[in-house]
């Protein structure tokens, strides 16, 4: 995504570039090609064949349902169509089917709400009139079955009676028994043996890294930046289309010291914010946001900020903390923030995008109520982009901003401890507009990173360290922006 693709488009070139290879061969018949695949290969089979009409018939398996039904569920990324609902529906999918043959299975007992047949239901309806419209409304049609998700035998059967019929011309299209067969070991399915691949074939993996190293290649030489173009470009990429509001502030009883508050907005978001107001006539204030929640924070921060005299104001994001996802947090097997990062990118949103109005929203309150005469930000991890993000556009927010444990660039690095990010930090196409270097640019402020790291998060070595150093301080240059950052261990 950071690279401005998508693995669901990568898949459906894939997809097609296998057509091109079977429609070389000699025994193939190029005019009668079927796909079908379960699941994920179902959803490929729905992309890539609706897009490729050399495909004249198509069966995907337990996979059609509709976008609506995919928010807030933990499919793959691979299912992902970043602002699908702003474009069109499953049905609209569907639909460019027509007048191709299009058959569908879903199956009752599936465990993905997402596959339900009534989601699968809601799209074959809404797509039936436009084959209606082609005088070829026998060409699609569903099959539900009582069975788990998967590819059985039942589901094969209705596959070669759908092929026979428009690939063959013979049948009617009803399941055909199947033929007994012994399945392919794994090993005479393999193109190359195991770690023998062709050192040109790259994976997704390599391919990610290279074409990223090949956009930061192209930023880095750029000899100067619009600041208010580039500002206005990052406003896009973070989606920021509707301006959140503060319509009102619910004050609760004090806990140990702490002013506890939450911040209501016009879209009907609550931000928990506690506040502890500073001593000693001081008027200087410190945000923090740490997105394990307020109890990660470390003792030593806010005791040094109290001893300090600064006032702080103690913000909870989206998913954290007491603003967290119940449905989200239990899916321990993705990456954190998988299904709330899926959601909004479905709704046409980012996940980064809402922190960076939920902290616009703080720091602007923050400034009206308490008036400091300084305010500083510090966060960790994502929390710390959003306010890089944050000031990047508007500026004015904050005098210093401090970032624990966060990335210096978008550079996949490796699969290794990929996940030590959330799915929230990712833009889709980042790295087409820039990197972290031009948004810390274009803040104009004096940033620290603390203990920085790659994506992966793998502590910088010394010469990383003075790579990002040089970088930084260029791309500063170049936007004309005042301010330094600085990279300490």
């Amino acid at each position: 995504m950071n690279l401005g693709e998508s693995l669901l488009g990568v898949q459906v070139v894939d997809n097609m570039r296998a057509v091109d290879l079977l429609v070389s061969l000699p025994f193939v018949d190029a005019d009668n090609l079927g796909a079908t695949g379960a699941s994920g290969g179902g959803n490929q089979t729905m992309w890539f064949a609706a897009l490729d009409e050399r495909i004249k018939a198509a069966l995907p398996m337990v996979s059609v349902g509709t976008f609506e039904s995919a928010v807030m569920r933990s499919n793959c990324v691979c299912e992902l169509l970043p602002g699908g609902l702003t474009i069109s529906e499953t049905a609209g999918v569907l639909g460019l089917f027509a007048p191709r043959a299009l058959k569908m299975c879903n199956h009752e007992q599936d465990s993905n709400p997402t596959f339900y047949p009534q989601e699968m239901l809601r799209s074959y309806h809404n797509a039936k009139p436009v084959f209606q419209m082609y005088a070829a409304g026998e060409n699609i049609d569903y099959a539900i079955f009582d069975l788990t998700h998967g590819y059985w035998e039942e589901n094969r059967e209705v596959m070669l009676g759908w092929f026979d019929r428009h690939l063959k011309g013979t049948g009617t299209g009803a399941p055909k028994k199947e033929r007994p067969f012994e399945l392919l070991p794994v090993e005479e399915l393999m193109v190359f043996e195991k770690g023998k691949r062709d050192p040109l074939v790259k994976n997704t993996a390599a391919y990610a890294r290279g074409k990223g190293e090949e956009l930061r290649k192209s930023f880095l030489n750029q000899a100067k930046f619009d600041a208010a173009t580039k500002k206005e470009e990052l406003r896009t990429l973070l989606k920021l289309n509707n301006r959140s509001e503060r319509v009102n502030v619910h004050r609760y009883p004090e806990s140990q010291g702490w002013e506890r508050m939450a911040l209501e907005t016009n879209d009907g978001k609550l931000v928990p914010v506690l506040h502890h107001a500073p001593s000693g006539g001081a008027k200087a204030y410190t945000v923090i946001s740490n997105m394990d929640g307020k109890n990660a924070i470390p003792s030593a921060i806010l005791d040094g900020l109290k001893a300090n005299g600064s006032g702080i104001m103690i913000v909870e994001l989206s998913g954290t903390g007491e603003a967290s996802s119940a449905k989200d947090v239990t899916l321990t097997r993705l990456s954190r923030f998988h299904t709330l990062a899926r959601a909004h990118l479905w709704l046409g949103k980012t996940l980064m995008g809402e922190w960076v109005e939920e902290l616009r929203l703080v720091t602007e309150f923050a400034r009206d109520t308490y008036r400091p005469t300084k305010l500083r930000f510090d966060g960790n991890k994502e929390a710390g982009l959003a306010a890089v993000f944050l000031e990047a556009m508007h500026g004015g927010g904050y005098d210093e901003i401090i970032i624990r444990k966060a990335p210096v660039s978008y550079l996949f690095d490796k699969t290794e401890n990929i996940d030590f990010f959330s799915m929230g930090i990712h833009l889709p196409g980042i790295l087409k507009w820039g990197d972290l270097s031009l948004a810390a640019a274009l803040t104009g402020t004096d940033i620290s990173f603390i203990d920085p790291v790659t994506m992966s998060g793998e502590a910088l070595d010394d010469a990383q360290h003075k790579q990002y150093k040089a970088e930084y301080e260029k791309v500063r240059r170049l936007c004309g922006q005042v301010g330094q950052t600085t990279f300490n261990k």
